[in-house]
């Protein structure tokens, strides 16, 4: 009766700590569900054909790399391409019955997160024999994992669904290698080998349980050689079968140069510059594992700066890692050739290096210095050495346990505060790239960003001297930027942008100047210098709008079009005969350009006094654009000159009529009225244009 009464409690031990696990993992996280679409989510949703194309996008996806639905088939920013289709498969799904709603996809994230801890909680049960259910390694673990703020970045952000994917498919096929080798059943190999394939199919991470698995065997169970080589001809078959349809896929990719900093972060680095930097952000993971604060989702160049070998933390980081790594095969050879009971601190430290390893920058280049993501699984392994400290102490010293019990409910209050409030800066992207510019103020990449969305807020703000606030906050952000990487061009493109909004006209042609040397010919360049060939014109900055036509014209954008905004310059400069002869080349160039011709009619009309003339080249502009409203209010003033106040009416009125917010429209329908002698419409005209304003 004892025995079953302590089953009994332990039993409901176990389900209430399976209840109050999820139910943390969904509330902590519960503040991300109203959250919009940040970072990444824009290459891998709301801005990818593939995520949004239906039943061809979705073959796509499994057919193309994980970029060529945002960038375009065949391209791919990284060595060795992406190919990880099955969260964006969820998303094509998804976006084909609810749209573009964010909702259901951060609730399906935080649903899947506490369900893989579930199953991390469980497979560590079966590992961890322990009578103390109530303070065990597998709980106290657990919490850690759903507690730890530096998973806020997968959990909140709905691109990362993909390492959710691989976290979930990991310990399933952990849980399967466990139930076979246990059991005997093949039906837990055939689900070891799905599981696998369907975790590489989400991220490359879960391609090192290839190792881990066998580890977690050989370190827990001592199974039979033979069952640990039918696990291992599963995870093999899986792998091979991964590999041949990725290489099918997207082929060898591997010789990819990178010349971008901002996808290479160690493009300016030495060889031992490189290999530093990289130690040194190994010993930054390990600090935010124990402090995670501050965080950010940001840590390209240069975030962190390129270190040498005579900085004392890169060497304090090579001597932690030499001195895990030593322990760990010391205590390999005594359970390997001595058969000595296994050591838990040498799995956590295997366990963190192997997953670790596909993203620590020393295999394979990703990207970037580091970042929090990267370590999304590979933490478990250090979280159970922590685990297994407080556990030990507890056993140890059994009249301290109340001091140790509400020391880890402390850290783990902590850890939860600064989760939820981390939440909060991943609501949009404004609000992520301006919180973490504040801590990645040496990235370009954030520095920039930050600039763009505030540009883009600023846009849509009407009052002037908010809008104007904005803006040279937005200035700041990009200066930054272009500060850190004078070679990037998104950079130069945001703040010419800028520039030109806040009237800053030389400034924007220097900007779109960097542009076309780092980018010759781009379209979005050449579209923005032609608005600046008008605005700056428009502002009396002859010489800036000459300098942006004269860009325009080497880059042979659009060259009728170049040509007759060159005859509005030379208007403006009084060389009209020059104007004239421009304008008739423009003419000869395209014979359809209605604008062209209403210029030519303007012209002639206004300085040379020629109405005929001018009055022939009108109506053939308004032949090839009845809609023309300038022709049309043009029509109207010679018409007016000619004393023909009915026609000069009925010009004016339809040239209202295609654009009535034209203020000038208003007076002159309300001079003619005048001078047709009827005050009445005259004033009426006149009140309409007050309201206008």
């Amino acid at each position: 009766m004892k025995i079953n009464l302590q089953n009994t409690l332990r039993e409901n031990t176990i389900t209430f700590q399976k209840i109050f696990l999820f139910v943390v993992a969904i509330a902590l996280y519960s503040n991300t569900l109203n959250h919009s679409w940040a970072l990444d989510d824009t290459m891998m949703i709301t801005e990818n054909k593939f995520t949004k194309g239906g039943w061809e996008g979705l073959v796509k996806i499994f057919t193309t790399d994980a970029f060529a639905g945002y960038l375009g088939e065949g391209k791919t920013l990284l060595p060795g391409g992406r190919y990880r289709p099955l969260s964006q498969a969820v998303f094509n799904l998804y976006y084909s019955l609810f749209g573009l709603q964010p909702f259901g996809l951060h609730l399906i994230s935080v649903l899947l997160f506490g369900l893989s801890a579930l199953l991390l909680f469980k497979n560590l049960r079966d590992l961890f024999q322990s009578n103390n259910v109530a303070l065990s390694i597998p709980f106290i673990t657990s919490v850690l994992y759903i507690a730890h703020p530096i998973h806020t970045e997968v959990v909140a952000n709905i691109k990362s669904l993909d390492l959710i994917f691989a976290m979930l498919f990991s310990m399933l096929s952990l849980h399967s290698a466990l139930s076979y080798i246990r059991n005997q059943k093949i039906i837990h190999l055939i689900s070891l080998a799905v599981f696998f394939f369907l975790g590489a199919l989400s991220k490359e991470t879960s391609l090192t349980f290839i190792a881990v698995i066998p580890l977690t065997l050989y370190f827990f169970d001592k199974p039979k050689t033979k069952d640990v080589a039918f696990v291992a001809l599963a995870l093999v078959v899986s792998t091979v079968a991964y590999f041949y349809v990725r290489w099918t896929v997207i082929g060898q990719t591997l010789d990819i140069e990178v010349t971008e900093l901002l996808n290479n972060p160690f493009l300016e680095a030495t060889t031992s510059e490189k290999y530093a930097t990289i130690f040194y952000t190994w010993l930054i993971y390990l600090k935010l594992l124990i402090v995670p604060f501050p965080l950010t989702h940001d840590y390209y160049p240069y975030a962190i700066g390129l270190k040498t070998f005579s900085n004392p933390l890169v060497l304090l980081s090579l001597a932690i890692h030499i001195a895990a790594i030593f322990i760990t095969v010391k205590q390999l050879f005594k359970f390997i050739i001595k058969g000595q009971k296994p050591n838990l601190t040498a799995y956590g430290i295997l366990f963190y290096l192997l997953v670790f390893s596909i993203s620590s920058n020393l295999i394979v280049n990703i990207g970037a210095f580091m970042n929090e993501r990267f370590i999304y699984i590979a933490n478990i392994g250090l979280f159970i050495i922590i685990s297994m400290i407080i556990t030990k102490f507890s056993t140890k010293f059994p009249n301290r346990k109340t001091i140790i019990l509400t020391s880890f409910a402390s850290v783990i209050l902590i850890f939860s505060f600064l989760t939820i409030n981390r939440n909060q800066d991943w609501k949009d992207d404004i609000t992520l790239f301006t919180t973490d510019a504040q801590t990645s103020w040496n990235s370009a990449k954030c520095t920039v960003s930050a600039g763009g969305k505030t540009y883009e807020k600023a846009l849509e703000e009407k009052t002037k001297n908010k809008k104007q606030k904005l803006l040279f906050e937005a200035y700041r952000y990009a200066k930054q930027g272009i500060t850190i990487h004078p070679k990037y061009f998104q950079g130069w493109m945001i703040l010419g942008n800028i520039n030109y909004e806040l009237s800053r006209y030389d400034e924007t042609l220097l900007c779109y100047e960097n542009c076309l040397r780092l980018a010759p010919g781009n379209q979005d360049v050449l579209n923005n210098l032609r608005n600046l060939a008008i605005k700056s014109r428009e502002n009396d900055m002859i010489s800036v709008s000459d300098k942006a036509l004269k860009l325009l014209t080497i880059n042979l954008y659009k060259p009728a079009n170049t040509l007759y905004l060159k005859a509005y310059n030379l208007e403006k400069k009084g060389k009209i005969d020059s104007a004239i002869v421009t304008l008739q080349q423009v003419i000869k160039m395209d014979s359809t350009n209605s604008d062209a011709y209403n210029k030519m009619g303007q012209i002639i009309g206004q300085y040379k006094n020629d109405l005929e003339t001018s009055k022939l080249y009108l109506l053939k502009s308004l032949e090839l654009n009845p809609l023309n409203s300038s022709t049309l209010e043009n029509l109207g003033t010679l018409y007016a000159i000619q004393a023909d106040l009915s026609k000069a009416l009925y010009y004016f009125k339809e040239s209202h009529k295609v654009n009535p917010s034209n203020k000038q429209i208003y007076s002159n329908i309300a001079n003619v009225y005048k001078s047709l002698g009827n005050e009445d419409e005259a004033t009426n005209w006149i009140k309409k244009a007050e309201m206008l304003n």
